[in-house]
């Protein structure tokens, strides 16, 4: 897992047994200052000629060397031009990061051993990395899921004494022919990007575990001619134990170290665990996350989540970015996304709640973030996180009635949804918003006290109305600075009536219910009552509650003997008092 998360366990741990976590401002790796980062971070710009970065990735299981993680060294990141003479190598493009193992991951690999074929197609070598990408024990299927398939097009285009060749050794005299690559997620490299991905022959050495010392490993090029001036079949390109390019015998055993390009935009985080070490949180289709009820501000710095997550998650995490930064599946994080804050519980429920600190200056700066929740797979420290896609905690900015931005705006709040018909929570303050046009078709219910934000161009439609009843539960309906945000109780357009089949307040009590407390501040609100029901108000015999208007445009409509706003047929009238904005009520 990240040094961070080891430091900080037995701290969440008594912090999740009260039920709150205060995260850091930032996460750092223990010695270090480098912090946790979005997406791939420095991996996507390295370079031979950059500082030699590697990551943890999948794990080796060896009958003589155990069972490990694996380490990969970074040759190029982001599709980034070959060091050496300024030209594009084409094994890896744009979006990508080509790793390739630190180790050698097995010393008794042959080219083609009963063959003397020095093609890269059909050889064992070729088999090696098959059998490698098609195994269980290296890579996690979601590991897997984030190579890339490289295809690389080589052709034997130049010529030498009459004898077609791909590529010339940069440090020898001999010739390479093409070693084309077709959709393969796991391959060795050619003499040409052998030459030219490494500062030099010492950073081309790789060490056998196994020897405990460099040794010699395959590359994909077959010899076309070698230094002799020799033409033949029977040897493929290598590097030996000083790291020259060189060539070997086809029935030679020589050691395997794949290579295989990252695609970058499935990295959430990346994490460096000391010197220029990093692991990786990848982005898993099998991990989710969900708001399944109100979020609750409990003071100026926490907020309580109630999530629901998958069964292998661990961890509920809490992120903080720049508020235009955006995460999109397939596309990763948008370009220059910064993280400003980040914070992680352990969990072991499905469904739970967490409570989270927010930063000290958070409300100094959350017009300008954007707020995240994720699940997230933590791991050993050099092992690979997953995690679910980030789910946005709405901020959203709001007026009251006098069109003024009150102290506590922009307000976190929980979106409202077509099956979120459950609002709110017994003695809680909470807030939601309506920011697109939203259908629910079944009837709402409000408990505690819910603040409503009718965002500039959206619509509410709640076809069967809004319970609001009894002295503890009230409903506040806020409008945006446009005003232009709509809903409509009871009915779809106004006109019609939705919930003529019972005998409900458009907004108010249910059946037999008397209205609790409802104030609309702003937008239009279309409210219907159904059969005795009021408007807003008082459900069938049920007294009218606490009704206030202080602005926008209401359009209350009583069904069969009810009031437009107020007491429904056989109830009292309640409290209505209108200190502002447009009011049409019928009864």
């Amino acid at each position: 897992m990240k040094k961070m998360r080891i430091m900080v366990l037995a701290l969440m741990v008594m912090a999740m047994a009260a039920g709150l976590l205060s995260g850091p401002a930032a996460a750092y790796a223990e010695g270090s200052t480098s912090e946790i980062v979005l997406g791939a971070g420095e991996i996507a710009k390295a370079t031979s000629t950059a500082r030699d970065y590697t990551v943890w990735f999948g794990r080796y299981n060896d009958s003589d060397w155990g069972n490990g993680p694996i380490q990969w060294r970074v040759l190029s990141g982001g599709g980034s031009a070959d060091p050496n003479d300024g030209t594009n190598l084409p094994v890896s493009g744009t979006g990508e990061a080509l790793l390739i193992s630190k180790d050698l991951l097995d010393v008794n690999c042959y080219f083609k051993k009963d063959d003397p074929s020095n093609q890269w197609a059909g050889s064992d070598a070729q088999a090696w990395c098959t059998a490698f990408w098609n195994s269980s024990n290296w890579l996690t299927a979601a590991e897997k899921r984030a190579v890339n398939a490289t295809t690389v097009n080589e052709q034997n285009d130049q010529s030498v004494g009459g004898i077609q060749y791909f590529y010339r050794g940069e440090h020898n005299n001999r010739y390479y022919s093409a070693a084309p690559l077709n959709g393969e997620h796991i391959f060795f490299l050619s003499a040409r990007e052998a030459d030219q991905l490494f500062a030099g022959d010492d950073d081309r050495k790789a060490e056998s575990p196994y020897f405990g010392q460099s040794w010699w490993w395959w590359l994909r090029s077959p010899l076309t001619l070698s230094v002799s001036g020799s033409v033949g079949d029977d040897s493929s390109g290598s590097v030996d134990y000083v790291g020259w390019v060189g060539d070997d015998s086809v029935a030679r055993s020589l050691g395997a170290r794949p290579a295989f390009n990252l695609n970058l935009s499935s990295v959430l985080f990346s994490s460096l665990i000391q010197s220029n070490q990093y692991k990786l949180t990848l982005a898993d289709s099998n991990r989710t996350i969900g708001i399944r009820a109100a979020i609750t501000r409990d003071s100026a710095t926490q907020i309580t989540v109630p999530y629901t997550k998958d069964s292998g998650s661990n961890h509920v995490s809490l992120l903080i970015t720049n508020k235009n930064d955006s995460w999109t599946a397939g596309s990763g994080w948008s370009t220059g996304a910064v993280k400003q804050y980040y914070a992680t519980a352990a969990v072991s429920e499905t469904n739970g709640t967490v409570t989270f600190t927010l930063p000290d200056n958070y409300e100094t700066n959350k017009g300008n973030w954007q707020v995240w929740l994720l699940a997230e797979q933590v791991n050993g420290e050099h092992e690979t996180d997953y995690a679910s896609a980030p789910v946005a905690i709405t901020t959203v900015a709001y007026v009251d009635a006098k069109g003024n931005t009150p102290a506590n705006s922009p307000v976190v709040c929980t979106q409202v949804t077509a099956s979120g018909t459950e609002w709110g929570a017994a003695g809680e303050t909470t807030w939601y918003a309506v920011t697109d046009s939203v259908t629910i078709t079944n009837r709402v219910e409000v408990q505690g006290s819910v603040n409503l934000i009718l965002c500039d161009g959206s619509t509410l439609t709640a076809e069967k109305g809004i319970t609001v009843s009894g002295d503890n539960n009230s409903l506040t309906i806020w409008a945006q600075s446009g005003g232009t945000g709509k809903l409509y109780a009871g009915t779809t357009d106004g006109t019609d009536f939705t919930c003529l089949n019972s005998s409900c307040a458009g907004i108010g009590g249910g059946d037999y219910a008397a209205g609790g407390e409802v104030t609309v501040n702003g937008g239009t609100v279309y409210a219907t009552g159904g059969n005795g029901g009021a408007g807003i108000g008082g459900g069938y015999y049920g007294a009218g509650g606490k009704v206030t208007i202080n602005g926008g445009t209401v359009n209350a409509t009583g069904g069969n003997f009810g009031a437009g706003i107020g007491g429904s047929m056989g109830g009292a009238g309640g409290e209505v008092t209108v200190n502002g904005g447009t009011v049409n009520a019928t009864g």
